[in-house]
């Protein structure tokens, strides 16, 4: 097991989590519905860009939002929860880049991935494991909050 240091904020909460989730998967389906239905009026592929475009889209939309200054989904933001390294740190490009990727691969796989924020004790999905990140609480240091 390796050593890792102290987060500088508390874990996020699962509830809060998966709030956050519903929240992004809710805009990502709207936006990619509205895409569908915008191919379909020039093109016939709109139902195949419907099966394989959310999970797609929402692993990128993860992987930018994850990679801007506030390094949260839009769904993160209404809790004020952020993803950080394990060490603490902000999340590099590459971290982001693979979240993402997983964080879609996760959803082509019936949301399996999501599964081990559960049963972890860092309450880690496969894509956070992956990446080495936590999704944090933001809103206050650990040291205010004991």
């Amino acid at each position: 097991m390796t050593n890792v240091p102290e987060m500088p904020y508390p874990l996020a909460s699962r509830t809060k989590r998966v709030l956050s989730f519903l929240i992004d998967l809710v805009l990502v389906v709207v936006g990619v519905q509205a895409a569908v239905w915008v191919t379909a009026l020039f093109t016939a592929g709109a139902s195949l860009f419907a099966e394989l475009g959310i999970p797609l889209v929402l692993g990128m939309y993860n992987w930018f939002l994850v990679d801007t200054r506030e390094h949260a989904t839009l769904g993160m933001r209404c809790f004020n929860l952020k993803v950080l390294t394990l060490a603490g740190k902000s999340p590099s490009d590459e971290r982001a880049a693979i979240r993402g990727a997983v964080s879609a691969l996760s959803l082509y796989l019936f949301c399996l991935g999501y599964l081990p924020m559960f049963f972890t004790r860092r309450r880690q999905t496969l894509h956070d494991m992956v990446s080495g990140t936590v999704v944090v609480q933001a809103s206050k240091p650990a040291s205010e909050v004991y």
